[in-house]
C-alpha cells in the first residue's frame, strides 16, 4: 500500500460557535469543495482533515474538529479544546444572536485551550445572504478588533473566502510555531505534530518538534511578535 500524502506538520483546529451558523457547511466546503445545502445540526463532534501548502512550501495537515453548538453538547465539545492549537469562532451574519455569542465563545476557548497564544480567527458565515444581514461588515470588524482577532467573511454556498479562511489560520499557527510560542508544551499535547514529510523549509525551521512531541528552539523568526 502506498503511503498517504506527506506533510510537515499537523495542526489540530476546533470549530466553535452557536448551532446552525454554518460551521459544518464551511468545513465540508473546504474539505470536499462543494456546498452541502442539506446540512443538519452537528451532534457531538465531527472530524475532517485536509492538506494545505503554505507559501514557503511547507505542507500542513489540518485536522478539523467540527463541534456542536447546542448547549446540551457543551460538556462533550469542551473536552476538545485542550489539544487544539487553533480555533475558528463562527457566527451567522444573518443571525444577530449568534453574533452576540461571539465573546462568550472566545472566553470559553481561551479558558479551555491549554497552549499559549492559540491561533484564533473570527468568521462571519453566510456572506452570500446579503439581503438578510443583521450584522454589518463594519460592526463585525469592529468587534474583532476590540477582541484582538482577525476577521473574515465566508460563504459555504459560493465558496467565497473559504480557502482563504483556513489558509490564513494555518499560516498564523505556523508563524507562531516558528516563533517558538509552543515551546515547552507537554509531550501528551496533540495540537501540533510532526508529519511524515520534511521539506527544506521545515527542516530548517526556527522551532523543531522532536519525535516525542516536545520542541527545541533554534532562534525565533519574530514573524508573530
Amino acid at each position: 500500500m502506498l503511503p498517504g500524502p506527506l506533510f510537515d506538520y499537523q495542526f489540530r483546529v476546533i470549530i466553535i460557535g452557536d448551532t446552525m451558523v454554518g460551521k459544518s457547511s464551511l468545513v465540508r466546503y473546504f474539505v470536499e469543495g462543494s456546498a452541502d445545502t442539506a446540512c443538519e445540526a452537528t451532534v457531538g463532534v465531527d472530524f475532517f482533515a485536509r492538506l494545505v501548502q503554505l507559501p514557503d512550501g511547507s505542507r500542513i495537515k489540518l485536522t478539523l474538529w467540527d463541534t456542536a453548538g447546542h448547549e446540551k453538547f457543551r460538556s462533550i465539545t469542551r473536552s476538545y479544546y485542550r489539544n487544539a492549537v487553533a480555533a475558528l469562532i463562527v457566527f451567522d451574519v444573518t443571525n444577530r444572536d449568534s453574533f452576540s455569542s461571539v465573546s462568550a465563545w472566545l472566553k470559553e476557548a481561551r479558558l479551555n485551550m491549554t497552549c499559549p497564544d492559540p491561533g484564533l480567527l473570527l468568521v462571519g458565515q453566510k456572506a452570500d445572504m446579503s439581503g438578510q444581514r443583521t450584522v454589518s461588515l463594519d460592526e463585525a470588524s469592529g468587534l474583532a478588533e476590540q477582541l484582538g482577532l482577525a476577521y473574515i467573511e465566508t460563504s459555504a454556498i459560493s465558496g467565497h473566502n473559504v480557502e482563504a479562511c483556513f489558509r490564513s489560520l494555518a499560516e498564523r499557527v505556523y508563524c507562531l510555531l516558528m516563533a517558538g510560542r509552543y515551546a515547552g508544551m507537554s509531550p501528551a499535547w496533540d495540537g501540533v505534530r510532526v508529519g511524515r514529510g520534511v521539506n527544506s523549509s521545515a527542516s530548517a525551521a526556527a522551532v523543531r518538534l522532536t519525535a516525542n512531541g516536545t520542541e527545541e528552539t533554534e532562534g525565533g523568526s519574530g514573524c508573530c511578535s
